[in-house]
């Protein structure tokens, strides 16, 4: 997700609706595959039949009138948290809780408080991890008293995925150099190791050239440790813009294992454009090189909204569903808000794909 300065504490985003023809991934083929979601690693799911183009590509499993933005999901026993970034809540982490992935009890905040580092009203991407010794929370926050406009991503752990999440002192990656960071998300390996992917911010001040391709954003890869709160090693850049439709922006990555082949989900162009899309880029391994070799988004925009983004994935034991926020957005405001949508993927030898409910 982009900086949205200017959209500030919106309800949401103006919403053209048109008739588009649905991009999908590559066609399905036969037999039984393996997939694996950063929230448990390691399931067997079956193959289901691909989505019919004539469908919605989607079922919208939250409307409310909040902008319930980067929506990230994940399952604990019977219950189900879905995080989105702050909207119009006015609440740091908004969080809902339900047994079933559209039927929600009472919003709370998972981050009650922020750090002093963070300047309030423009909190979003979060993203929530089983780690040793408790949870972790990752968010993107704007960094206080900064000129420009500078967004890190922070760290915050508790002892419940429902929190209270405490966040630490201290943004956890910023790179500086590269007009901050956003978008953490982590991956979690077959052997359990932790890896942190994220976008680096080059496009946030477009008048003021970066040192990565002009402008161009990234996305990168670092190991975390065990307990999520120390970054290992040194960071790798696994992906910049390389086909047209993306423009000079890549961001919003997870990450998935199937059939042995790793493959990176990330949101591409600008957020607040048609243009916005979902591509899928082929990796090597968690730390790269990827390759996004699409002429054309997975998921662009379509009759259910334009500029579909901010995805997520999502694994409930059996499957693999791509969360998303499938309406564009329009700055500034006044805006409509975004739904969250939930598509079921199937995996082949060749990539991922649409596939019915």
């Amino acid at each position: 997700m982009h900086s949205r300065a200017g959209c500030g504490r919106s309800v949401g985003c103006l919403v053209v609706l048109v008739a588009a023809l649905l991009v999908v991934g590559s066609a399905p083929g036969a037999g039984a595959s393996t997939g694996t979601s950063h929230a448990t690693r390691t399931s067997q799911i079956a193959s289901p039949k691909p989505l019919p183009t004539t469908y919605a590509p989607a079922r919208l499993i939250l409307t409310d009138t909040y902008d319930a933005t980067d929506p990230y999901m994940l399952t604990v026993g019977n219950r189900n948290y879905l995080y989105t970034s702050e909207g119009a809540t006015y609440l740091n982490v908004p969080l809902w809780i339900g047994t079933k992935s559209d039927h929600w009890g009472p919003l709370i905040d998972a981050m009650p408080t922020l750090p002093a580092w963070a300047e309030g009203g423009l909190t979003w991407a979060p993203d929530v991890q089983k780690v040793a010794g408790g949870w972790a929370l990752y968010f993107t926050a704007l960094l206080s008293g900064v000129t420009p406009k500078t967004h890190c991503i922070g760290s915050a752990f508790a002892r419940s995925a429902a929190g209270p999440f405490v966040a630490t002192a201290h943004p956890f990656i910023c790179q500086l150099a590269h007009r901050g960071s956003i978008d953490a998300r982590v991956f979690v390996e077959a052997d359990g190791q932790l890896v942190m992917l994220w976008k680096s911010e080059d496009n946030a001040n477009p008048n003021v050239p970066g040192p990565d391709q002009g402008g161009a954003t990234g996305i990168y890869a670092q190991s975390l440790s065990a307990n999520g709160r120390v970054l290992l090693g040194a960071p790798v850049k696994i992906l910049s813009p390389s086909e047209p439709w993306e423009s000079t922006i890549v961001e919003a990555p997870d990450m998935i294992e199937a059939k042995g082949t790793y493959w990176l989900f990330f949101s591409g162009n600008w957020f607040n454009t048609a243009n916005y899309g979902i591509g899928v880029a082929h990796c090597q391994g968690p730390f790269g090189p990827c390759t996004d070799s699409r002429p054309a988004p997975f998921l662009g925009s379509n009759f259910q909204g334009l500029g579909p983004g901010e995805e997520s994935l999502y694994e409930d034991g059996s499957a693999v569903y791509l969360l998303y926020n499938p309406f564009r957005d329009t700055d500034p405001a006044p805006v409509i808000p975004r739904p969250v949508a939930m598509v079921r993927l199937g995996f082949t030898s060749f990539g991922p794909y649409l596939a019915t409910p």
